[in-house]
Formats: structure tokens, sequence, C-alpha cells
């Protein structure tokens, strides 16, 4: 599946190289085994990051 997912992102876990470059030179990455928890109320849902296996760049 190819989607486009906004997702939040608390904890920095296996994320901190993507943080200090600003995500710059990750556009089109792939996530495998990408793991989120999903907050949903009437108004919104928010996509919370927890962690992944591997990232394909």
């Amino acid at each position: 599946m190819c989607a486009i997912l906004h997702l939040t992102i608390q904890d920095w876990n296996k994320l901190e190289d993507v943080r200090k470059r600003k995500g710059i030179g990750r556009r089109g990455a792939e996530f495998t085994n990408l793991k989120f928890q999903i907050h949903q109320d009437t108004l919104s849902t928010e996509f919370i990051y927890v962690t992944y296996d591997r990232l394909i760049d």
C-alpha cells in the first residue's frame, strides 16, 4: 500500500538522524513494520509514531 500519513512524533526513538536533518533526503522513503497508535475523537484522527523495523531510502 502506498499512502501519505501525517504522523505525530512524541518519542524520536530510532528517528534521531531524521530529526537532525529535518527529513531532508527521506522523501519517498519506505518504513517496514511501521507501528503507530490511533487517537480519534469526533473532530479528528491523530496517528502517533511508536517504532519501525527498517527505513528503506
